[in-house]
This record gives C-alpha cells, sequence and structure tokens, in this order.
C-alpha cells in the first residue's frame, strides 16, 4: 500500500465552500482535515491488534458542527492564543490591551482561544499539499489583520500537518507579525483510544506525563505562574485515597478522622468530588478494620483570619485559649467531637461539650505546650506569642470599593501569601515564617471604600505590590448581603 492525499467538497460556511482533506499513509492510517478551522475530524488509527478505529471525537458534518456545535473546539487549529487571559486584559510594552471576553469560568469573564471569532471558527486557505515517497500533509494559511479580537499587529499563520510512514502526525507552526504581539497556538483535539463508538470515556483512560511539576491555576482558570511539584497534584481518586489511607494505616491508628476540605481553597472543588473523596477513604479505612469518620468541611472561603507560619501558629494559640476565630474553633471542635466519639463511644453531643471543655478549662492549650516540650521545642513562646518570627513590614490593604465581600478565592490568597515568602513557588524556595496575611474582613462582610481588608505581613516590601494585586483579584463584590454558607457540609461515616 502507497500512502495517498485526496480532496473533496463538505458543504459551505458563511457562502464560502469547505473542503475535507483525506491523509493516508502506507500503513492504512487516516487523518481527515477541513479548511474550516483546520479541524481533525476523523483519525482512523490501528490498535495493538492492528484494528482501524476512529479516535478523535467530533462530528459526521460540517452542518453538526456549525449549527450545532459551532462554540466547541473539537479538532481546531487554536489561535491567536490558546488559552485563557484573565478579565480579557493585557498589558505589553506600556499599554493595555482589552480583548473579546467569550468565557466564563468560575463566573469571571476572560479572553478564552482567540476570542468570539479565533482560528477555530474561520477559513484557512491550503497553500500547498504535500506528497512525498514517505509522507503526506497539507500546509493551511490565515491571517488575522490588526486589532482583530482586540489584538494589535498584523499576523500570519501557517500550520503544517504531516503524516508520515512511522505512523507519526506532525504539526509544524510558522507565524509572523508586524508589531509585538501574544502568540500561543495548538490543535485542539479530543480523544478517546478505546475509539469514539466503543461506549466507554476519558475516565477509563490513563495516562502518564513525565514531569516533574505542573502550573498551578485559579478557579478563574488562569494559570497563576506558580509550579507545583506533581506529587501533590494527583488527580486520580484511587490515586489519592490510597496515598491518604496508607500513611494513616502505617501509623497504626484505630480511630481515624479525616478532615476533607471543599472549595476554592482546597484540591477538591465541588462537594461531589469532596464526597466521593471522603467515602472512598472512609471505605478503605473500615475495611481494613479500622474505626473512620470523615468531616467535609468548607474551604471556599479562608478558614480562620491568620495565612502564614507563624501567623497560624498564633492563631491556634487563640484557639486554644478560647477566644479564637469562631469558624476556625467550629472546625476544630467538630473534629474533636467526632474523635472522641469514636474512641469513648460518647455521643456526638456529649463528646462535643468535651470538647469545649478542654478547651474554656483550659487543659488543651496545656496539652498543647507538653507536646511541644516533649519534642523538643520551647513550650514558652506559646505563652508569650510575641516571641514568635514578626515581619518587618506590615500593610494595610485597603477595599477599594464599598460593598459586600460574595466570595473570596480561598487559592488565590493563598497565593497572594505565597508572593509574600509564606509559601513556595518551587520545592528549593525558602519559606519565610514570618510571613503571610491577617484577614479583618471575610465573605459575607459590608465593607466601606477604604477600610482595611487585610494586613500583608513580610520582609520583602518589593512583593507587596503583586500580593495587593492578587489578594484584590481573589474578591468578588456585590451590592446586597450574600447567602450564609455552610461550616461543615455534611459527615461520612461509611
Amino acid at each position: 500500500m502507497t500512502n495517498a492525499i485526496e480532496s473533496m467538497p463538505w458543504g459551505t460556511f458563511e457562502g464560502e465552500p469547505v473542503t475535507l482533506w483525506r491523509l493516508v499513509n502506507a500503513n492504512g492510517l487516516e487523518l481527515d482535515f477541513t479548511d474550516w478551522g483546520g479541524r481533525l475530524v476523523k483519525a482512523l488509527v490501528p490498535d495493538r491488534s492492528g484494528h482501524l478505529d476512529n479516535v478523535t471525537l467530533g462530528w459526521p458534518t460540517l452542518d453538526d458542527y456549525v449549527a450545532e456545535h459551532g462554540g466547541t473546539y473539537y479538532g481546531a487549529l487554536v489561535g491567536r492564543y490558546g488559552n485563557r487571559i484573565g478579565k480579557g486584559t493585557f498589558t505589553l510594552d506600556g499599554k493595555t490591551y482589552t480583548l473579546e471576553l467569550n468565557n466564563e469560568p468560575g463566573g469571571i469573564p476572560c479572553a478564552l482561544h482567540g476570542g468570539l471569532r479565533g482560528f477555530s471558527l474561520r477559513m484557512w486557505k491550503c497553500v500547498r499539499e504535500i506528497h512525498t515517497a514517505d509522507k503526506v500533509g497539507l500546509v493551511l494559511e490565515i491571517t488575522s489583520p490588526d486589532g482583530e479580537g482586540g489584538y494589535p499587529g498584523n499576523v500570519t499563520v501557517r500550520a503544517t500537518l504531516t503524516l508520515d510512514n512511522n505512523n507519526v502526525w506532525h504539526i509544524g507552526w510558522r507565524a509572523t507579525t508586524d508589531q509585538a504581539t501574544p502568540i500561543a497556538l495548538t490543535e485542539h483535539a479530543y480523544w478517546n483510544l478505546d475509539g469514539v463508538d466503543a461506549g466507554t470515556t476519558i475516565l477509563d483512560h490513563q495516562l502518564y506525563v513525565n514531569a516533574d511539576q505542573i502550573t498551578a491555576y485559579g478557579a478563574d482558570m488562569i494559570p497563576t505562574g506558580e509550579l507545583r511539584d506533581v506529587t501533590a497534584t494527583i488527580d486520580s481518586l484511587p490515586l489519592i485515597t490510597s496515598s491518604i489511607m496508607s500513611k494513616k494505616l502505617a501509623a497504626g491508628a484505630h480511630s481515624i478522622v479525616l478532615d476533607v476540605k471543599i472549595g476554592s481553597g482546597a484540591f477538591m472543588k465541588t462537594l461531589e468530588d469532596g464526597q466521593k473523596l471522603a467515602e472512598s477513604m472512609v471505605r478503605i479505612g473500615r475495611a481494613c478494620g479500622r474505626n473512620v469518620v470523615a468531616v467535609m468541611s468548607n474551604m471556599d472561603i479562608p478558614l480562620g483570619f491568620y495565612i502564614g507560619n507563624a501567623l497560624e501558629v498564633r492563631e491556634a494559640v487563640e484557639v486554644l485559649q478560647g477566644h479564637g476565630c469562631p469558624d476556625l474553633t467550629g472546625v476544630c471542635i467538630t473534629l474533636a467531637a467526632n474523635m472522641l466519639h469514636l474512641c469513648n463511644g460518647w455521643p456526638i453531643e456529649e463528646a462535643t461539650k468535651q470538647a469545649q471543655e478542654a478547651i474554656s478549662s483550659g487543659r488543651a492549650f496545656e496539652q498543647m505546650k507538653r507536646w511541644i516540650a516533649a519534642q523538643g521545642g520551647d513550650a514558652a513562646v506559646l505563652d508569650n506569642v510575641s516571641l514568635l518570627p514578626q515581619a518587618s513590614v506590615q500593610y494595610e490593604l485597603k477595599a477599594p470599593q464599598a460593598g459586600y465581600i460574595h466570595h473570596m478565592d480561598a487559592q488565590k490568597i493563598g497565593e497572594s501569601s505565597a508572593i509574600l515568602g509564606a509559601g513556595r513557588k518551587t520545592k528549593d524556595d525558602v519559606i519565610d515564617p514570618a510571613a503571610g496575611i491577617v484577614l479583618k474582613e471575610k465573605t459575607g462582610a459590608k465593607v466601606e471604600q477604604g477600610q482595611t481588608l487585610a494586613v500583608l505581613h513580610t520582609d520583602r516590601p518589593e512583593t507587596l505590590a503583586d500580593a495587593e494585586r492578587v489578594f484584590l483579584e481573589a474578591i468578588r463584590w456585590g451590592a446586597d448581603a450574600p447567602a450564609a454558607q455552610p461550616l461543615i457540609y455534611g459527615i461520612v461515616t461509611e
């Protein structure tokens, strides 16, 4: 069998004829492309036994794509910018550009994949067909005038798509422009390696990526610039369950209380996912003969008022002394009561009273001091928290407007504290124990313009501007008081 390339009509788009090209290599592998969006609409590839099947998702006709699914990116060549740009603005060479807004992850508008008329929804021009002894392919071209979608500069992009006889599909990109402009080009195929008609989904697949770190992103799906160690970012329920429970079981505990955080500041962003994880861990623990409960707590707002290493120790002392933040104290009481319930068999009401009494009597605080002393620490610090590390700069961050705080993205606030020195972007970064944030107002508060929202603690004053910007990006404002949120979503016991 020899390789081949053929073209055929595939309908019309806005009065222009659309062409479909079929690339077939010497092994029978087939890739079908159209000049509308430069889309891959079919990928006929062999499985391990040589059986050919289509593995890319899409629809059979142009009308299906345009009429029902024209806003999607299945198989398309994406540009000018293949990702989200937060709030549709960017600054280049001192000038701020405003882009078309076409996406709202987490209710936060952004520009996605080039805007309303990105490359995925436009006609590309085939400027050359490639047909040699060892490969077939196409060279597709598109132009974007200065100002299109809000982007600067006239841009011409060429995508070279080839299929060789080694079953390799190669995409080569070339872009030229007459002024500085952001460019991020990509191909946006969706895959089902079982075959699109197999009746399975992506959830039945396993993907291995050979990487040490990933880029973090916030609730708005915008990359934060933070690099995270992949060991802390496993996105597989069985692997997360086994990672957590193996440590708990290996430690020898007979009773285990798990605090499953759910929300913007947690790994599990939705209640549904959090509940699945809680149920999975409880099920594993009970199968191993342990008493296990999982408390599902709200992390869609910051818990407590203090963020940062020394600052959080200070807040822990306040909780144990009976004058801590009500929401943090409430979670601690709930966790302690469930542990007393598991260990002693007390009804949860009695266990709750005992946990509260341990704090009010001072017994909990004294026990913490004994633990610290037993581990070689200086328990005197708990009686005099001024001995804890303190930042040289304490900057009052003011509210830019009046209104109610409707939402505080806990993850972004954590990112703000990391900028100040309280966290790492890479595993080699050094943490400053004095750095962090003390919140003065939280979700639900009515705030006046110019009122202090938070105090930023740092020994790196040059970081204040970036930390303030990220902190303010975390806040959504409203004219009316938001609905109250539960502190505890529920408790999983089986």
